[in-house]
């Protein structure tokens, strides 16, 4: 609910409005969600769209993984069992990006059946400038849909180019 975070992070909080209810919200944390690596997690589509940087530390060690790194598979992170999560650095969107959460289950609070989260960048005539789209439940990690993102990227955001970014959505 904070207004900082609302303006600059807008996709947080949209994704956080679809998580379970209020009392689950309020004791969960987004490392905490993040290091569960659940595939169907709204949180991690939010991490790998905003190119997330994820701080990692032990008693002897601190290190930085990308967020493309990080989901290793169902329920499994680059974490190793001397580690825990102690930071997500999440990129600002540009003033200029569109973003969005949507998701879909089967009743409000229920787990993500699928989710997409998505950020856009486009230039003054309306070609897409930048296009970051990661999507959960749709896999055994959540994952970019990186050929959504090429066919997106440097093209006017009409039906045409959409139904083919659409088509490509699973890839990957």
């Amino acid at each position: 609910t904070d207004e900082g975070v609302k303006r600059n992070y807008p996709l947080l909080p949209d994704a956080i409005a679809y998580i379970a209810h209020s009392a689950i919200r309020n004791r969960g944390t987004v490392g905490g969600s993040l290091a569960h690596a659940d595939p169907a997690a709204e949180l991690a589509a939010v991490a790998l769209c905003a190119d997330a940087e994820i701080k990692i530390r032990s008693r002897d060690q601190v290190r930085w993984v990308s967020s493309r790194d990080f989901f290793q598979g169902p329920y499994m992170t680059s974490l190793e069992p001397i580690e825990i999560l102690e930071e997500i650095k999440f990129l600002k969107p540009s003033a200029t990006a569109e973003t969005v959460f949507l998701e879909l289950s089967r009743r409000e609070g229920d787990f993500a059946l699928a989710g997409v989260a998505a950020m856009l960048e486009t230039n003054e005539d309306g070609s897409c400038r930048q296009a970051r789209i990661a999507l959960c439940g749709a896999g055994l990690v959540p994952y970019r849909a990186a050929a959504v993102e090429r066919v997106l990227t440097g093209e006017r955001l009409t039906l045409k180019i959409i139904k083919e970014a659409v088509s490509l959505v699973t890839e990957g």
